[in-house]
């Protein structure tokens, strides 16, 4: 579920918002193909770790734009700066999922 979940970040989808699979599928294709084959989808422990990973790379982009800042380094601050799509996706999860 953990990878699943950072599959199903925002940050991973490039645009595709409505496609919760990296940009290119539906959670519901992706949970009866898994189960199809023999795997246990938990919805629920997929949010978390969508949540979880997109505060984990939120921090992680503050961090580079830091680091950025610092260095002068254009690749570090043009990802630094994307921070404020983490606090967008969190949101809408928190929204969509309560």
């Amino acid at each position: 579920m953990f990878d699943i979940g950072w599959l199903c970040m925002g940050s991973w989808r490039f645009g595709a918002i409505d496609n919760p699979v990296g940009g290119f599928g539906s959670i519901e294709a992706l949970a009866s193909a898994y189960q199809a084959k023999g795997g246990r989808f938990d919805l629920d422990r997929v949010r978390f770790w969508e949540a979880y990973g997109s505060l984990d790379w939120g921090v992680t982009t503050v961090d580079l734009a830091i680091e950025a800042e610092e260095t002068g380094a254009i690749e570090t601050a043009a990802i630094g700066r994307r921070t404020t799509e983490t606090e967008i996706d969190l949101l809408r999860l928190m929204r969509d999922h309560g």
